[in-house]
């Protein structure tokens, strides 16, 4: 039950609700207090902290491969598919301006994608189309090729095939979301985790917020930026959430003379970075997609000896045991492009970020926050 003093100091008379303490919900407040500097506004989030995706990522700036885009291509056409990789690469240079490279960790090291003896077929498809995206990419400014074939890294399986993504980079998750919210916080605004949000209702004057445990809200605007949890509240939102399982590996000697660089795996869908003198490595969504789009955060056993045995052929180390294992959830639906809308007069919401949140969440968040402003003054 949240008492009389946590009413009046969290969610004072004329509050703006932010749902969701992630990328996307922090950028939104924070964009939405630099343009509106009265608004009183306080970001819930139900998990401590919170369960969605920032904080269980890979680390990944998140703007792709190629094998991702050619699939997005198939998908969606290549105006679509390319078009979403240069706002990826917009949102994160905004996240960099917001916060800092220093303050993130962030390395612009690229990423390498990774083709086993085996993965000739997707290969060859890639090589084919590498020079006209190559050139896509140049006449947006993107003057050297942003693709590349290069040799094995060192310390990676010199019988496999590489292509670099120059423009790819990895950072700190964890340091991302803490610097975040400390921003949020050094601008006046609120964060309350713990509670969670069962219904709303939207009237002439406000919005009527129903917490678990029957407590209620009343707020002037409300923003949902839960993404994968965002049917939760509105059944009829089209978005799916999607469960990846990441593993990261004890210390092991060596590991940290290995390129600090991103790796992807089959179309995205394998990823591994190493970091601390561990491996990190994700993935395997894949061999499971329709049981994969759940909120069980149980790590499916499954999946983790599968991504055992891709770490096992990535270091040569059949042995290797891994001290984390955890699970986290984005957002899916039938467009990659994030969902930013009114859902009435004073809801809103800005979700589906299609497990790009790291490079979307910020530009994400100033979007939603320019189309609340529209509505509130």
């Amino acid at each position: 039950m949240v008492s009389y003093w946590e009413h009046k100091i969290f969610f004072p008379p004329d509050v703006v609700l932010v749902a969701g303490a992630g990328i996307t919900g922090l950028s939104a407040a924070l964009y939405l207090k630099q343009r509106l500097p009265e608004l009183s506004i306080t970001v819930l989030d139900a998990g401590i902290p919170p369960g969605g995706a920032t904080t269980r990522n890979a680390g990944f700036a998140c703007i792709g491969s190629l094998t991702e885009l050619l699939d997005d291509v198939s998908q969606h056409g290549q105006d679509q598919a390319l078009n979403l990789s240069l706002r990826r690469l917009r949102g994160l240079e905004r996240l960099r301006q917001l916060l800092g490279d220093k303050a993130l960790s962030y390395q612009p090291c690229g990423n390498y994608e990774i083709f086993f003896p085996e993965d000739t077929e997707i290969l060859e498809k890639a090589l084919a189309w590498m020079p006209q995206v190559n050139e896509w990419f140049a006449s947006r400014g993107y003057s050297d090729p942003v693709f590349q074939v290069v040799e094995a890294p060192k310390g990676l399986p010199a019988d496999a095939k590489y292509i670099l993504n120059r423009l790819e980079g990895v950072l700190d998750s964890g340091r991302l979301y803490m610097e975040l919210s400390e921003k949020a916080r050094k601008a006046g605004i609120t964060l309350v985790y713990g509670l969670k949000i069962k219904s709303f209702k939207e009237d002439a004057k406000s919005v009527l917020v129903n917490l678990e445990g029957d407590d209620v809200i009343i707020c002037r605007a409300l923003a949902l930026c839960t993404n994968a949890f965002a049917r939760q509240l509105v059944p009829s939102l089209p978005v799916e959430p999607a469960r990846g399982v990441v593993m990261v590996s004890e210390v092991c000697q060596g590991f940290e003379k290995i390129t600090p660089a991103g790796f992807h795996h089959h179309m995205g869908y394998n990823y591994f970075r190493f970091l601390d003198g561990r491996l990190l490595i994700g993935g395997g969504r894949h061999l499971f997609l329709k049981r994969e789009f759940t909120l069980n955060p149980e790590p499916p056993g499954d999946i983790q000896r599968y991504l055992a045995g891709l770490a096992a052929r990535i270091t040569g180390q059949s042995s290797l045991r891994f001290q984390y294992v955890w699970t986290g959830f984005m957002g899916k639906g039938p467009s990659k492009d994030p969902l930013i809308q009114p859902l009435g007069q004073r809801v809103f919401c800005a979700v589906r970020l299609g497990g790009m949140g790291v490079a979307l969440g910020c530009e994400v968040g100033e979007t939603l926050a320019d189309l609340m402003v529209s509505h509130l003054v």
